[in-house]
Formats: C-alpha cells, sequence, structure tokens
C-alpha cells in the first residue's frame, strides 16, 4: 500500500529537498521561460518602450483626442523606440570594437609577441 506525497506531508507544505520536480512543475517553468525569452530576451527596453507606447496610445484615445492623432501616434512611437534601440547596439558594438577582450591562455593574460 503507497502513501501518496501529500499524505506523507500533514501539513500540505512544499517536498522534501532533493525530490525530483514533477512534470507539471516542468512544464510550467518551461512556459514561464518561453515567455521570458520570447518577451524580454536580450533588450528588456524594447518591451517596456511597447509597453509604454501602447498605454500612451491607450491613453489618447480614452482622452478623446482626434482620431488621426491616436492612429498616428503608434508608428512614430514605433519607429522612435526601435530608433533608439539600434543606436544603442551601435554605441555597444563599438565600444566593443574599441575595448576588445584579452585572450587569456592558462589563466595568465596572452603577452603580445613583441613583449607588450
Amino acid at each position: 500500500m503507497s502513501k501518496s506525497p501529500e499524505a506523507a506531508r500533514p501539513d500540505g507544505g512544499s517536498p522534501p529537498a532533493g525530490t525530483p520536480p514533477t512534470a507539471s512543475s516542468r512544464w510550467i517553468a518551461a512556459f514561464g521561460h518561453f515567455w521570458w525569452d520570447f518577451l524580454i530576451g536580450d533588450t528588456p527596453e524594447l518591451l517596456a518602450g511597447a509597453v509604454l507606447a501602447v498605454g500612451v496610445v491607450a491613453l489618447l484615445a480614452h482622452n478623446g483626442v482626434a482620431r488621426a492623432v491616436t492612429v498616428g501616434s503608434m508608428p512614430v512611437l514605433v519607429t522612435a523606440l526601435l530608433l533608439v534601440s539600434v543606436r544603442r547596439a551601435r554605441r555597444a558594438q563599438r565600444v566593443q570594437r574599441v575595448q576588445p577582450s584579452r585572450a587569456v591562455k592558462g589563466g595568465q593574460e596572452a603577452q603580445h609577441p613583441t613583449g607588450g
């Protein structure tokens, strides 16, 4: 006669340490990781900017601003957001080219052949 895990824990607490995760908890974790990577990815500022742009357009629509202004503001905001993102990426790429990382050999920095 086997007991269920709930029967072993009358307080209904979490399973003991070292217990392998259940299939449902692995699925929930994988689902969360997918959406985090899909929405946030490498540039969380794009998600924040998109949410901000939708919020601005919603406020314009709610406050009765002319429909043409409300509809036209979304492409303008999204274009501005993408331009800012591309500018930041280019600046980061430029900084990486100016300050390349040094190669490491055996735990020590690699020396230039001329001794420098």
